[in-house]
């Protein structure tokens, strides 16, 4: 005779599946983690930081790109700088009507 197995109708082959595809990412995020923590203590080791707290060590291992502040633009000289007449000076979204 064959064996008979029943599941539970929620338990199929797509839902085991997903199952076990989601505690795989959480153990390679677990993994990573632990990377990451070994990482940072042997650069504490390294750069001889180990008593600080993590607030300062995170702000030590952060990369910053430093940006140089934007240049002053050039006043010129054409219509556009100068006012139509004094009406329009009051009114300056009236400027160019």
């Amino acid at each position: 005779m064959a064996n008979v197995i029943v599941k539970k109708a929620k338990d199929n082959s797509k839902n085991r599946r997903y199952k076990q595809r989601g505690e795989l990412i959480a153990k390679r995020r677990e993994e990573a983690k632990a990377l990451e923590e070994q990482e940072r203590e042997a650069w504490k080791e390294e750069k001889g930081v180990q008593g600080c707290s993590d607030n300062v060590t995170k702000a030590l291992t952060l990369n910053t790109n430093w940006r140089e502040p934007p240049k002053e633009q050039e006043i010129k000289d054409d219509a556009m700088n100068h006012k139509v007449n004094h009406a329009h000076q009051r009114r300056p979204d009236k400027k160019w009507s």
